[in-house]
């Protein structure tokens, strides 16, 4: 597995889903600043709702910066065998969470999650891993 940091397409990737997002809540008389809004917004994607690939990858992103927000992680991309990925690291290590994809594969299976819980059961996971001292080093 190889981690780096993102480059200026990727960061500008991430701005762009950032506007959409925001755009989104704003749109629907929404604060995109609220933890509520992001998982209505998801609620709504799972039940079909917000079918739009934009409006899920931009629900991934919201859902990362939260994460990064409340947590030592920060966007990077990694590439391994199955491919090329814009996720979030633990700090200088290669604990790696993928909300993207997280958000993603909920939505496309229909799985109703509440977003907070699951950020913190991602988190909890990737910090116990990290306090173990069971990863690898960047």
């Amino acid at each position: 597995m190889i981690i780096r940091d993102l480059n200026d397409e990727e960061q500008d990737a991430l701005v762009s889903g950032r506007h959409f997002f925001q755009t989104l809540c704003v749109k629907l008389k929404m604060n995109p600043q609220n933890p509520a809004s992001l998982q209505q917004l998801f609620d709504e994607a799972v039940a079909g709702q917000r079918p739009v690939q934009e409006a899920i990858l931009s629900l991934g992103i919201a859902f990362g910066d939260r994460m990064a927000a409340e947590h030592p992680l920060e966007w990077v991309r990694v590439s391994d065998e199955f491919g090329e990925e814009t996720v979030l690291a633990r700090k200088s290590s290669q604990l790696i969470i993928a909300p993207i994809s997280v958000v993603q594969k909920r939505v496309d299976s229909r799985e109703m999650w509440n977003l907070s819980e699951l950020a913190e059961r991602l988190a909890a996971l990737i910090e116990e891993k990290f306090e173990s001292g069971n990863y690898r080093s960047r």
